[in-house]
């Protein structure tokens, strides 16, 4: 017969069932929405700074939404007959792709660090 036995399991257990985890992803997100928001300013187009300066976020737990509210963004990204094609929007998320797995990891971290005695 094997008996093993696990010390301070009851206070681990204890500790795993305080942690919260909507609010470690909340913080993700805010930080990550925050983060792009930055990255995607960088990549807009400079032409009278209407563009660039019409950045908008909405935070709801768990939901976040990173809006342009210069109804023209849609034709400055696609592209029309007489404005090129410039995806900067695209370009800023896959230039912070990287950058928000890290904001993602540190966060995560921080949880699992608050199990430690």
């Amino acid at each position: 017969m094997l008996n093993i036995e696990i010390k301070n399991l009851d206070e681990f257990l204890n500790k795993v069932s305080k942690i919260n985890i909507q609010r470690t992803l909340n913080i993700w997100v805010k930080k990550s929405i925050i983060f792009l928001e930055w990255a995607a300013k960088k990549e807009t187009p400079v032409d009278t700074w209407l563009l660039r300066n019409s950045y908008e976020t909405f935070f709801e737990s768990l939901k976040w939404k990173l809006v342009n509210t210069r109804k023209y963004w849609l034709y400055v990204h696609e592209w029309t007959r007489y404005i090129k094609w410039n995806p900067f929007l695209t370009r800023a998320a896959k230039k912070s792709n990287k950058d928000i797995n890290i904001i993602f990891s540190n966060e995560v971290h921080k949880t699992l660090n608050s199990l430690k005695t």
